[in-house]
Formats: structure tokens, sequence, C-alpha cells
């Protein structure tokens, strides 16, 4: 399975994207570390279901994690954690840990396993 990362990481290294994307009323700002990529969004009005199709997500290295967060419905975070799956690890911030907590993982990070997070946005 992780063989398929590397695929997806050879294109995406590529495309990595400016450090703030504004869409639809959502604005993402990533940063990167060594180990992942943050993905902060803000919402900045009303977010319909129908409008996921038109989202411009910003792009990632596909070699690293990615660490979610922001405040916004769940359907927007599943929506982005399917958006995403390729990826070795993904995690959502949660404030209460000081971290973020794996919530899928293809190899190198077991679910469940908090990742310290410092800077972002609460």
């Amino acid at each position: 399975m992780c063989d398929k990362i590397e695929m997806f990481a050879e294109i995406a290294a590529k495309e990595i994207s400016k450090k703030h994307t504004k869409t639809n009323g959502i604005k993402f700002t990533t940063k990167e570390t060594a180990e992942y990529t943050l993905i902060e969004f803000t919402v900045n009005q009303s977010l319909k279901p129908e409008e996921l199709t038109k989202l411009r997500l910003p792009k990632i290295d596909y070699r690293k994690g990615v660490v979610l967060s922001g405040r916004g419905p769940i359907w927007l975070y599943a929506f982005l954690a399917n958006y995403y799956h390729p990826i070795p690890w993904i995690a959502t911030y949660d404030p209460r840990f000081g971290g973020a907590v794996v919530i899928q993982s293809l190899c190198s990070r077991r679910i469940g396993h908090i990742i310290p997070v410092e800077g972002v946005l609460d």
C-alpha cells in the first residue's frame, strides 16, 4: 500500500499550492513541517453540502501526513479526509489534547495516536 503512496507523491510534490487558498467562503491555510502538512480552514459564510464539489482544495506533498484543523461541519471533515485519503496518514486537530488524533493510516502511524502540533489557530 505504501508503494502506491509514492506514485501519488511524485505527481503531487510538483504541485504544492500557495500558502493561502480562498474558495466558496472557505479560506484554507497550509503550513509545512518535515512530517506533515497542516491544513487549517476558516468557514466565512454558510457552506452548503452541494458546494463541496466546487471547492479548490490545497495541494499537498503526498509523501507526508496531513493534519486538518478548523471549525466546520462534520461532513466537511469527512469530505476532506476522503479527498486526502491516498496519503500515509490523516489526523484531526483537537485542542483538548494539544495535538492531532490520527483518524486514518496507510502505513506509518497507528489510528488514535496523538501527534503534537504547535501554531494551530484555535
